[in-house]
């Protein structure tokens, strides 16, 4: 049995790469993540994002009070690829949209922006705020509208890598 490193243990938990997107007064961020997780059971469907204090991803979400969850696709590794480089750059002085290369369209259900190409995309309604710390709050939103590709299938994220999953016997 190997000892690891306590700081990097939740690299070994597989999630899929997220990108969540918000707009509010004309303004529009998007900011990836790697953990997202379902809120409360059926059919109740809904989902908990952690996100920065201090990111204006986050200040479009208190201003608008929704989001979307845009879970990147198998063969989106490019976009993975600029969502890394972009994720330190200042999201009020780039736009995130142009500098990771995604196409948007209009959800049904919120203001939100969504990512053209992606495995899901989930339009959310905030239900409650909850305290994650002194840098973070984590965010449950109630799924309000579902688009979805089911042919493709989600990139995951494992020990720091990327991972694609084929699509498979998935549910409707």
């Amino acid at each position: 049995m190997h000892s690891l490193d306590l700081q990097k243990a939740l690299y070994w938990v597989p999630a899929p790469v997220l990108l969540i997107s918000a707009a509010a007064g004309g303004r529009r961020n998007l900011m990836i993540a790697t953990r997202g997780m379902q809120y409360l059971d059926p059919p109740n469907g809904s989902l908990a994002i952690g996100v920065a204090r201090h990111s204006v991803t986050g200040q479009l979400i208190d201003e608008s009070g929704e989001f979307a969850i845009n879970v990147l696709a198998a063969s989106q590794t490019g976009v993975l690829r600029r969502a890394r480089e972009t994720a330190r750059l200042p999201s009020d002085q780039v736009d995130k949209f142009a500098a990771m290369g995604v196409e948007t369209f209009q959800g049904e259900a919120t203001g939100a922006p969504l990512i053209r190409g992606c495995v899901a995309n989930l339009e959310c309604r905030v239900i409650r705020k909850l305290d994650g710390g002194d840098d973070y709050y984590v965010v449950a939103g109630s799924i309000v509208a579902l688009h979805s590709e089911p042919d493709e299938g989600p990139m995951l994220m494992f020990r720091q890598a990327n991972y694609g999953l084929r699509a498979g016997s998935a549910p409707p």
